[in-house]
């Protein structure tokens, strides 16, 4: 038995080491951001959607983290933290419960971003999969910055202006993770806007990233294609 449980959790690593983890976690990504939050703010079937979603970023992410040693207890405990306390806030709904998630989320979400930006950029030919990384790696960084709004928008009510005010904690979510992706990608519609300045600076800094983050990736992908055409030339020559 500890054999056979050995070699199990020996094929879970090799798995999650493999590019094709990187496809698991950005559908789910892609779930959370473009289907469940739609359908929350609709008034329909988003919850379930959006629980299961959150719980396989969470495992995911864990299981990510868990293949690098120096990460590997820290990331599954903080792995465990946000998931109770997210279950924490459901049930005592205080803004000590409330910030409390949304920072064990930022260091969750940090350390996911970390670990999947080292195998993104890493050497060797860029296939699909790590291409599918890089956009998982853009959306992490809107959602890491809509949970740094939140713990803002909770300690300082007043810190965003918005025409409809906020109707309760998942309103206040899905807006400012709206808000978040808006100036991640500068497009900055002027329907939320950050008034306080630790929320200015915030977005300041979210929208400049959103400018540099794809062109230095981009860079860094095209030119291990280069290197990677190079060898497979060099080798037939």
């Amino acid at each position: 038995m500890p054999k056979a449980k050995a070699k199990a959790r020996e094929k879970i690593e090799a798995f999650w080491l493999q590019d094709e983890s990187l496809t698991i976690l950005l559908i789910a990504v892609i779930l959370v951001v473009f289907v469940a939050h739609p359908l929350i703010g609709t008034g329909r079937l988003g919850r379930p959607i959006l629980t299961a979603a959150g719980l396989l970023i969470l495992l995911s992410g864990m299981l990510v983290l868990s293949t690098r040693a120096f990460l590997s207890k820290v990331g599954i405990a903080f792995g465990a933290i946000t998931f109770l306390s997210d279950v924490a806030s459901l049930r005592w709904e205080s803004t000590a419960t409330l910030v409390a998630r949304a920072v064990a989320t930022i260091i969750f979400l940090a350390l996911l971003e970390a670990v999947l930006a080292v195998r993104v950029v890493r050497e060797g030919p860029v296939n699909r999969h790590r291409i599918q990384g890089s956009i998982l790696l853009y959306l992490l960084l809107g959602l890491i910055w809509s949970q740094a709004y939140q713990c803002i928008a909770l300690l300082i009510p007043d810190a965003f202006q918005i025409a409809a005010p906020f109707q309760g904690i998942e309103d206040m979510v899905l807006k400012l993770n709206y808000f978040s992706f808006v100036t991640l990608t500068t497009v900055g519609y002027g329907d939320i806007t950050a008034v306080h300045p630790f929320a200015r600076s915030l977005a300041t800094l979210e929208g400049l990233t959103g400018q540099l983050f794809p062109a230095i990736l981009i860079a860094r992908l095209v030119a291990l294609q280069i290197e990677s055409s190079r060898g497979a030339s060099s080798s037939k020559g």
